[in-house]
């Protein structure tokens, strides 16, 4: 199984003009590797989840760069919070109305 090790490398918020305040995280996991796996350019993954303001584990993320054998870089954004009557799910934007029966991401 995958080392339970973790590094967090930062914490940060992204505020832009079509949405409201979306935060994210920065992890970084190399362990495990052989020295050609972890001197390899590293692979950059942005996870777009959030769903519910809920954000992925970093023992997850730490499964997924252990199965890659690779050096990875995680951006881990929460969906923005509902802002100027829009509501936010897997980087799209819809309104209450779009969302009837859960499907407002559905296009």
């Amino acid at each position: 199984s995958p080392p339970a090790m973790v590094k967090e490398s930062w914490e940060d918020e992204i505020r832009g003009e079509g949405f409201g305040e979306s935060k994210f995280k920065i992890y970084e996991f190399a362990e495990g590797l052989r020295d050609h796996e972890a001197n390899a350019p590293p692979y950059f993954v942005v996870w777009l989840h959030g769903m519910h303001q809920g954000m992925i584990g970093p023992r997850d993320l730490k499964t997924m760069q252990w199965r890659l054998r690779r050096r990875v870089v995680f951006m881990v954004p929460l969906s923005p919070r509902p802002w100027d009557g829009l509501n936010f799910n897997w980087g799209l934007a819809f309104t209450k109305q779009q969302n009837k029966k859960e499907l407002g991401f559905v296009f």
